[in-house]
């Protein structure tokens, strides 16, 4: 009698897979390396998070990477005024624990200002400024709760 291990192979792939494949999808991170050079692009869903006064959700950690140039998007709680729209969340860069500000460019067209959703988003680095780190923040002095719909999507390029 000869007993074949595919059925069994078999199995064990499909179980690996339904555990797998659910994280991976979570995740919503790919990263790619090629000759020293790391690019990676991940969006976080933000809905049922939330930031109380000075904290923070870190995005990116490329130590001991410099990021070579990074791009962030943001769709979250905001307050608009005419063309100006304006949220306790920002996004600071630099090398940990020496983090700056970045000025967020508004993106009107991807906004909702009447629900107070707005999309931002920023290029890295602004200047000439070294990168390992990239963070967004509240600011504000109220805890923020992130709704249905709110994201931030990150892209990176570090070479070392």
């Amino acid at each position: 009698m000869e007993t074949s291990l595919l059925p069994v192979l078999a199995g064990a792939v499909s179980i690996a897979l339904v555990f797998a494949v659910p994280a991976v999808l979570n995740t919503g991170a790919m990263a790619v390396a090629a000759d020293s050079e790391l690019i990676a692009f991940d969006t976080i869903p933000l809905e049922g998070k939330s930031l109380g006064p000075g904290e923070f959700l870190e995005l990116v950690d490329s130590t001991p990477a410099l990021i070579k140039s990074a791009h962030v998007t943001l769709h979250i709680p905001c307050e608009v005024n005419g063309d100006d729209a304006e949220s306790d969340i920002a996004v600071v860069a630099g090398v940990a624990p020496d983090l700056s500000e970045v000025e967020l460019e508004f993106v009107a067209e991807l906004s909702d200002p009447d629900n107070d959703r707005c999309t931002f988003h920023v290029t890295l680095p602004e200047e000439d400024e070294d990168i390992t780190d990239i963070a967004m923040i509240n600011t504000g002095d109220n805890n923020i709760e992130f709704e249905s719909g709110m994201f931030v999507t990150t892209s990176v390029s570090t070479s070392d």
